[in-house]
């Protein structure tokens, strides 16, 4: 019964409802805070939400430095640049692959970070001219004067197959990132964190 909402093409919000949800399995030592939901009824062309691939180099390594646009809750969309993916301790979830990136205060105009409320939004990078999925939110620290806020993202790569194994008994799957001219349709969107700690 949990609300689902997308922004799509025109800035509008899009609701639909979970009718069924399941949590994606991983390989220890590393945790999933991540679920597959079932919707309410099929997102349709006419909706106007675009539907992405997920990232898929080999190596987490190439992704810091780079730019992230981070989407949060009310249509707010931000920059940032990522700044480490390792396995990472989460009070109430366990070790998770983290995606990070910090914010200071004194950084760079632009720079935004995670709040609360904003747990299942996603962040994404450019790759060849179009986004690609890279991570779910899921955490943030801060310190009480908010001069520096780490946010955290599920590194969405890494749960792949877990996400696969539940999507392949409806027929879906996610695919990876591919380059332009390709045809590429995921269904990341069906993503959510079960655990809400921001």
């Amino acid at each position: 019964g949990q609300k689902v909402q997308f922004l799509n093409r025109d800035g509008a919000v899009k609701s639909y409802v979970l009718i069924a949800i399941e949590t994606v399995a991983s390989e220890a030592p590393i945790n999933s805070d991540l679920i597959v939901g079932t919707l309410d009824r099929a997102v349709l062309p006419e909706d106007g939400i675009e539907i992405v691939s997920y990232y898929n180099q080999k190596s987490s390594l190439s992704l810091n430095g780079k730019d992230l646009i981070v989407v949060g809750q009310r249509g707010r969309i931000g920059s940032n640049k990522v700044s480490n993916v390792t396995p990472l301790g989460i009070q109430q979830i366990g070790t998770i692959q983290a995606l990070i990136y910090n914010f200071f205060k004194s950084g760079q105009p632009g720079d935004c970070h995670l709040d609360f409320g904003d747990s299942g939004g996603p962040s994404f990078i450019e790759e060849q001219g179009k986004i690609a999925l890279v991570g779910i939110h899921c955490a943030v620290v801060q310190d009480l004067e908010r001069t520096f806020v780490q946010s955290i993202d599920s590194f969405v790569p890494a749960y792949v197959l877990g996400i696969n194994s539940i999507l392949s008994r409806s027929a879906y799957r996610m695919r990876p990132h591919t380059a332009i001219g390709t045809q590429s349709v995921s269904y990341t969107h069906l993503t959510l964190p079960t655990k809400r700690i921001v």
